[in-house]
């Protein structure tokens, strides 16, 4: 138990790490994105270059991770413990990439070096790779911090709205949770609600489109009758039409009285058109479901009646 207390201890900090490096990457390649999600011709080529620098960024970090797993996770753990099993899983696949990786490169190498007339394979061959080390780099976070969870007991960066950045403690329901899924995570924190409660979820709208380009790309982000500009905010609606977020309990009265709001049930069109704006931040569920049982507590302690001495 001990020996996994302090692996555990050593990972987060990684974790945490990758979590800041993948906001940053997020936010440099922002402003490259058209109001319709791709890139304009006139950014592609700075669109490429960022891609290719975050990418080998991303590949020196994963072989920073990897030389510290190896250092961890030395003796092996025993199969029964399910976080150490990742970890060396992991290992083995980078392991065999890293490989795979290397022979590629040694293609357009001779005894000197690159070969004379192969720079650009070698260099293509490198940028492919370095990218493909991007994906797993991706794919090995996700896994390390399904495996041991995300740090209690430090802030972690998470991306909200217009590219501005949150300081928040997995798990504490504070002034900075509140702020952050009120401001850009919503859609996420409402996604992990759903997950766990099965509610269905929900949008609160503006009842007209702003028929501004840099908003809505003038009707080119439309689901079910909904502009992205319209979609202010997202919610989960518990079995009673309460509307649940990260301040917990709301009633619908008060969007079906507004004449500036209104409210709509989301469906995979409308999430599809949440995830692909560029103007909505990616979900960042891993953190977001770290607050769904504090609140649902929270709710529950607020609905039991006090009880007179």
């Amino acid at each position: 138990m001990t020996e996994t207390i302090e692996l555990i201890s050593e990972l987060r900090p990684l974790i945490t790490k990758f979590h800041t490096m993948s906001l940053r990457h997020q936010d440099r390649l922002a402003p490259f994105f058209g109001p319709d999600g791709d890139v304009s011709c006139e950014h592609l080529r700075d669109y490429d270059e960022a891609v290719f620098d975050q990418s080998v960024e991303a590949s020196e970090m994963l072989s920073t991770v990897m030389a510290s797993l190896v250092e961890l996770c030395r003796p092996a753990a025993a199969p029964a413990r399910a976080p150490h099993t990742v970890v060396h899983e992991i290992l083995a696949e980078h392991r065999a990439l890293a490989a795979r990786h290397h022979n590629g490169l040694k293609e357009f190498c001779d005894v000197e070096g690159i070969a004379e007339g192969y720079l650009d394979e070698y260099e293509e061959r490198d940028k492919e790779q370095a990218l493909e080390a991007d994906e797993h780099l991706q794919d090995f976070a996700k896994r390390l911090t399904e495996a041991f969870g995300l740090p209690t007991d430090r802030t972690v960066t998470v991306l909200g709205a217009n590219s501005t950045t949150y300081d928040v403690t997995p798990g504490r329901l504070d002034d900075a949770a509140r702020e952050l899924f009120n401001n850009g995570q919503c859609h996420a924190f409402a996604a992990a609600l759903a997950e766990t409660t099965t509610w269905p979820t929900a949008a609160v709208i503006h009842p007209e489109c702003a028929d501004n380009y840099d908003a809505c790309g003038m009707g080119n982000k439309i689901a079910d009758g909904v502009c992205i500009c319209q979609i202010g905010h997202v919610v989960a609606v518990r079995p009673d039409g309460a509307l649940i977020d990260i301040d917990g309990v709301n009633s619908p009265t008060d969007i079906h009285n507004s004449p500036e709001h209104a409210l709509a049930p989301m469906t995979d069109a409308l999430w599809k058109l949440i995830d692909n704006a560029s103007t909505w931040r990616d979900r960042d569920m891993a953190v977001a479901r770290t607050f769904v049982q504090p609140l649902l507590d929270s709710i529950a302690a607020a609905d039991e009646p006090e009880v007179s001495a």
